[in-house]
């Protein structure tokens, strides 16, 4: 029978922690991320703030675009949470979520009048088959605003190449493979990442959010459904600034940027 543990939850005395200590845990990473990583959080929460604030209506006849946009609100705070929390395959995973709730939502933008309905007579859903729908986005995403379609598509092949997948290679991120030897094996819930590159993660999150924001700012400019608050683009710019400033500084105390680039 498993132990009661300070009244806080149960307690198997066979594990080296408590599910409420992780809990602990959790809140005191997200508390202390800014002493622990520095300016890049304030930047990422910038980038956050951004995106769930500069929409300010939607137009009735694109409620599937205000579903989407509520997701990619969602998905970036999860993914940003999972970051400082140091879980990064869950950070990636909610990433990739928004890249892909990203085009779906542009597309809508553009087509409002889209029948998302399966056919009557198919069996399954009642919606169109995600992938057939994801597939279409991205085909017009590359043809109306080619670059951002780059850079997302860019990071999203990278996540899939990497993080969306179970590997030998994501273990290195819970696995203590220096303090395991002989029969002990050592490993933690929070992933073990180089502070540099925790802050590079972090600064590649906000540059995908800040290109989220800007491809739909663009595609309802041209299209309508979403009224953006004024002086989007300046702000923008400016964080597309800060962005750069950061990943270029971190890239170089890493030694993947030389410092005289």
């Amino acid at each position: 029978m498993a132990e009661q543990d300070d009244n806080r939850g149960v307690h198997d005395p066979r594990l080296m922690t408590t599910l409420q200590s992780l809990i602990y845990e959790e809140q005191e990473l997200t508390a202390q991320a800014g002493n622990r990583l520095g300016s890049v959080v304030q930047v990422a929460e910038t980038a956050l703030a951004l995106l769930n604030t500069f929409v300010i209506s939607i137009g009735e006849e694109h409620f599937m675009a205000a579903a989407l946009q509520l997701a990619i609100q969602k998905t970036a705070t999860l993914a940003y949470l999972s970051y400082i929390r140091q879980h990064h395959a869950q950070a990636e995973f909610n990433t990739r979520q928004l890249i892909e709730y990203c085009a779906l939502c542009a597309y809508l933008l553009a087509h409002p009048l889209e029948d998302m309905t399966r056919n009557p007579s198919d069996k399954g859903s009642a919606f169109k088959p995600p992938k057939a729908m994801s597939i279409r986005a991205y085909k017009w995403l590359h043809q109306a605003l080619r670059h951002h379609s780059q850079i997302l598509k860019e990071a999203k092949d990278q996540i899939n190449d990497t993080a969306a997948h179970a590997s030998i290679y994501m273990t290195q991120f819970t696995f203590n493979w220096e303090a395991s030897g002989g029969s002990e094996y050592m490993g933690s819930f929070f992933d073990n990442m180089e502070i540099n590159a925790q802050r590079l993660y972090v600064m590649s999150f906000a540059r995908v959010v800040l290109v989220v924001i800007d491809t739909l700012r663009r595609t309802a400019e041209t299209h309508g459904g979403f009224v953006i608050r004024d002086g989007l683009e300046a702000q923008l710019r400016q964080l597309e600034l800060r962005i750069n400033t950061h990943r270029d500084a971190i890239g170089t105390r890493m030694g993947i940027l030389n410092s005289a680039e």
